[in-house]
């Protein structure tokens, strides 16, 4: 196995890419299911994936591997990347939310995505830090709130 990467750095890369692959896949199953925001926050709430402590272990080896490509610019390019992808998929998600509403973006799509995948990993630093007061269900309720804001900033429709 390990003959099938350069070294160690591309094989730990790897393993989380798979990981975070299987997550979006998710996600896109229950996009697919009901793109309505309700049904799809509450669907991504119940469907919170592994345990919290596997979802704790995810999260603290993907903050290791952000930390560790800030100190060895040899493996930025690869985290760079891998950042871009998620922040694409998130793009993907948020515009098929907004399409099932008929709400148009109120701002582009990738802006928004960078400002909602700083908000997730915001609010899993403040779970992690306080579970008794931000627990997980903070970041669909910040999604529903967000998803009520751009309708309430769309252009209203002249009938």
């Amino acid at each position: 196995m390990y003959s099938n990467f350069a070294n160690k750095d591309e094989l730990f890369l790897s393993v989380v890419d798979r990981r975070d692959a299987k997550r979006i896949e998710e996600i896109g199953d229950l996009l697919r299911h009901d793109a309505e925001p309700a049904p799809f926050f509450s669907a991504l709430s119940a469907a919170n994936g592994p345990s919290e402590d596997e979802r704790r272990r995810w999260f603290l080896v993907s903050m290791e591997v952000l930390l560790y490509a800030l100190r060895n610019p040899s493996l930025l390019a690869a985290v760079q990347e891998r950042e871009q992808e998620l922040r694409r998929q998130v793009g993907r998600a948020m515009k098929t939310v907004l399409d099932a509403t008929g709400t148009p973006p109120p701002m582009p799509i990738d802006e928004a995505a960078v400002i909602l995948h700083a908000i997730d990993r915001g609010i899993a630093i403040q779970h992690y830090i306080d579970p008794a007061r931000v627990t997980e269900a903070a970041f669909t309720g910040a999604l529903a709130f967000l998803a009520k804001a751009a309708a309430a900033l769309a252009p209203r429709r002249r009938s």
